[in-house]
């Protein structure tokens, strides 16, 4: 809990300082140690609101972008009360998600807060297991590496990883090519590259495109708008969620999912970090 009334003002915790809990009126005291972040803890049990988590830094940061007086609202219904992380000029809820949470407590939070509620879920930690793939790659960049079944209709190699000439449309992804060991067969018009004796062909193929991919982000500024994503390890208790949800990788863009949360296939839109603060952070 980032803050707690103390002289009838709501601040944030210092050494040694006790006060009183903004929600339930309960005792809080100071937790201001060195390795977790200083905030306000409740004297007896917490059980003030049930889906309070431990707050990270990231938590805190995104709170005080939208400021103090947005920050820890409390929300009653039928006798019920919640404290959502953030209500904005707009009356728009913003729950930020750090850790792993329940497809029930999902759904309870989105029926709870209603329909002008936004996620943002931090990617921070899977984002080596999310790729993103804007409108140009798939356009120009992106080519398939036929499956063993597909490669048997060339019959004059064997054993290899094949792409179709007219996949590969510049010459950057050519010169990638040759650099990594493919050749071209100008009478029949394909890529190949021998897989030898030991070469896996599904390790060798996820390779080819993680590095192309790495190319790209290196060599092209970076783009906005539609993109494809694709998400190992998901985390499939999203799947069912109603509510609008952002992902922040930490970069100077959001990811809003538009399909496919929670699975491994989807697309969504970049936005740039500093036109949804303009949007949404109205103090």
């Amino acid at each position: 809990m980032q803050f707690a009334l103390y002289n009838n003002q709501r601040i944030e915790a210092e050494p040694g300082l006790k006060a009183i809990c903004v929600h339930c009126s309960n005792d809080v005291i100071a937790k201001c140690g060195s390795k977790n972040i200083w905030h306000w803890a409740h004297v007896k049990t917490d059980n003030c609101d049930s889906w309070t988590e431990p707050e990270t830094i990231w938590h805190r940061n995104w709170k005080n972008l939208f400021g103090k007086e947005f920050s820890e609202q409390r929300i009653e219904k039928d006798g019920v009360y919640h404290v959502a992380d953030v209500i904005n000029k707009n009356e728009i809820i913003f729950e930020f998600q750090n850790s792993s949470i329940s497809s029930d407590l999902i759904r309870t939070r989105e029926e709870f807060y209603g329909e002008k509620m936004i996620w943002i879920i931090n990617g921070i930690s899977f984002k080596d297991n999310f790729q993103i793939y804007d409108e140009e790659y798939l356009k120009n960049w992106k080519f398939t590496i036929l499956n063993e079944f597909d490669s048997l209709n060339y019959t004059n190699v064997n054993n290899s990883l094949i792409i179709e000439s007219w996949q590969v449309k510049i010459d950057i992804v050519r010169d990638y090519l040759q650099q990594n060991g493919f050749q071209f067969n100008a009478k029949q018009l394909f890529y190949y590259s021998d897989l030898g004796i030991s070469k896996n062909r599904e390790q060798l193929t996820i390779k080819f495109y993680s590095d192309l991919l790495e190319l790209y982000n290196n060599t092209q500024k970076n783009a906005y708008g539609k993109v494809e994503f694709i998400w190992e390890h998901f985390r499939r208790s999203w799947q069912d969620s109603k509510r609008p949800v952002f992902i922040d990788f930490g970069e100077d863009f959001l990811l809003l999912v538009i399909s496919g949360i929670g699975k491994k296939y989807g697309s969504g839109n970049k936005i740039r970090r500093s036109a949804f603060l303009q949007k949404y952070c109205i103090k």
